[in-house]
């Protein structure tokens, strides 16, 4: 379906939907813009896969839908709020209704918004999730990160990732946030549009190369495995 098209449907399921992120802000700023993503409101999560059967559900937080819109899989939020309900920067939990303004929803507190993020040194995990469809374009990982969950950064456009030299579990390779033991990647971050899985490479791993816009791709021939999603919505014109 076409951008009105899904307009179209979601005011006629009694909703308003409305383009939001990076997308809206190079538009303003006179770039290029790119990866369009959509908040909408006046729907709950039953209404919305009813409007829109063939979508589907991604986010757990909160309800994140996929849907095909004019060609391209992109990312569809309803509108949410976040309530506290413990202490420290988890302590909270976030709600969708179809009564949640635009404004409500543009209020919740998100990294997304920082162009800069250096992740705490108390924190050992990245969850599943963590960055999805934040707009930092520089992420320090620290030394106490033992452990990177799945889908952890959906849709982001990192120009580096910087790993602490202290940390024992990961490091930066070519572009390539990888294990330590250098042998999987996890994910890709360079803008190079002809790219070469570096040698020592066994394991391409779940969403690595996650809507990249490379043309070629070599892979060597020591890579034994290419876990799930590992390019799905890139666009590659060959690999080899």
């Amino acid at each position: 379906m076409t951008e009105q098209e899904f307009g179209q449907s979601v005011a006629r399921a009694g909703g308003r939907a409305y383009i939001v992120g990076g997308w809206v802000r190079d538009y303003l700023m006179g770039r290029n813009p790119h990866d369009k993503d959509y908040v909408i409101t006046g729907l709950n999560q039953q209404q919305f896969q009813q409007a829109f059967p063939h979508s589907w559900l991604v986010g757990n937080a909160f309800p994140v839908f996929m849907a095909k819109i004019d060609n391209e899989h992109r990312e569809v939020a309803l509108a949410r709020r976040e309530r506290k309900n413990g202490t420290g920067y988890h302590g909270f939990v976030a709600e969708s209704s179809s009564d949640i303004t635009i404004q409500e929803d543009n209020k919740q507190p998100c990294v997304s918004t920082r162009k800069n993020y250096a992740i705490p040194d108390t924190v050992e995990s990245i969850r599943e999730r963590a960055f999805q469809r934040s707009h930092i374009k520089e992420l320090f990982i620290p030394k106490n990160v033992v452990s990177i969950g799945r889908n952890q950064f959906l849709y982001c456009r990192f120009s580096e990732i910087i790993v602490s030299r202290e940390n024992t579990h990961f490091e930066c390779l070519d572009n390539a946030l990888i294990n330590k033991d250098r042998n999987t990647i996890i994910h890709w971050f360079g803008n190079e549009e002809n790219i070469v899985v570096p040698t020592g490479i066994d394991i391409i791993g779940e969403d690595a190369f996650y809507n990249n816009n490379f043309k070629t791709l070599v892979i060597p021939e020591g890579v034994k495995c290419i876990e799930h999603n590992a390019f799905y919505c890139s666009s590659p014109v060959k690999i080899s």
